[in-house]
């Protein structure tokens, strides 16, 4: 595979230039380490980061993750008329502009289709994993949720009053129930998790 890159662009483009239509991380991880390794390109902020490949259990490794830095993958512009179908397999391909914001990680080309799908390994991403996070204090993911569901979605009842309560989606209990002022602002809530 090679490549060709636009180090002054923001964000800069690596080009995989035909006639390659099919890539894995690990041989972009190569190829971009190789780009940044020679003299004359040492100038140029890196590129990219590289992390995982690490092992999980006996004979599993988890995938190799490509981080691009400011960075976009293209696959070099085809003539025409017809697309030409390209991708990138065997691991997680993310990329942050000069800023940290997250951005698309692929650059659009003339008549070209870029199929990527993110591996995620079984063992790293669970149902219960995601939902059981805690994202603020011990709160987690799913208790989180159901908050929001109550406030947004479900039955209310006492607007107006001292005390307002939120059911949950199945109304089967009172899933928040707030103390508030005259002027409606919270003074004290209790939440049924």
């Amino acid at each position: 595979m090679e490549i060709s890159v636009d180090p002054i662009s923001s964000p800069r483009i690596v080009t995989i230039l035909a006639p390659t239509t099919s890539v894995t991380i690990q041989e972009l991880v190569d190829a971009l380490r190789h780009w940044e390794s020679h003299i004359e390109n040492l100038e140029f902020i890196r590129l990219m980061n590289a992390e995982g490949k690490l092992a999980l259990r006996a004979g599993k490794t988890q995938e190799i993750t490509l981080i691009l830095l400011d960075t976009k993958i293209a696959f070099e512009a085809r003539t025409g008329p017809s697309f030409t179908e390209c991708e990138i397999n065997g691991g997680s391909l993310v990329a942050f502009d000069a800023l940290d914001a997250a951005i698309s990680p692929i650059q659009t080309t003339a008549y070209v289709q870029v199929n990527y799908a993110e591996a995620v390994s079984g063992a790293a991403v669970t149902p219960e994993g995601v939902w059981g996070h805690e994202l603020e204090g011990t709160f987690t993911a799913g208790q989180l949720m159901q908050l929001m569901a109550a406030t947004l979605a479900a039955k209310s009842s006492g607007g107006g009053t001292g005390t307002i309560t939120f059911r949950d989606l199945l109304d089967t209990l009172d899933r928040i129930s707030a103390d508030v002022d005259a002027n409606g602002n919270r003074t004290s809530v209790t939440r049924n998790l």
